[in-house]
């Protein structure tokens, strides 16, 4: 199996702003109508917006960061590869994280700090390996 096809770039960043944009639609009627998009270095809220713009602030952030890889790329070197695509999962995480605050579940963040680290080691380790 062609490991590349799992973690293009372009595949991941169209999973991620289709998984993004539903989980925006699906909570918006549970959000409050302002919600948190930003925490200080204490972890309190510093940045609050109108939800409409909360749902759609990270996959258009996802948009942006698709359309500076696209101009910039200059090969298909796999590290670089494996770069974007993690840089799309860490973005549709975040937004997730996001949301569930906002509904109410509030997440230490040193459980998120682990929780990203795991996931990033556990998915280098799976793209690098001959398995």
């Amino acid at each position: 199996m062609n490991r590349k096809i799992l973690y293009h770039p372009k595949h991941v960043f169209a999973g991620s702003m289709c998984l993004t944009l539903f989980l925006g639609f699906v909570s918006y009627p549970f959000l409050p109508e302002a919600i948190s998009v930003h925490w200080d270095s204490s972890g309190a809220v510093d940045l609050k917006v109108p939800k409409y713009l909360g749902i759609v602030l990270i996959p258009v952030i996802i948009g942006i960061v698709q359309g500076i890889f696209e101009l910039s790329s200059t090969s298909d070197d796999d590290g670089e590869l494996l770069i974007r695509s993690l840089s799309f999962i860490f973005m549709s995480l975040v937004h997730v994280l996001v949301l569930l605050f906002n509904l109410g579940l509030a997440i230490p963040i040193f459980v998120l700090i682990v929780l990203s680290t795991v996931v990033f080691v556990a998915i280098s380790l799976y793209i690098n390996s001959d398995i």
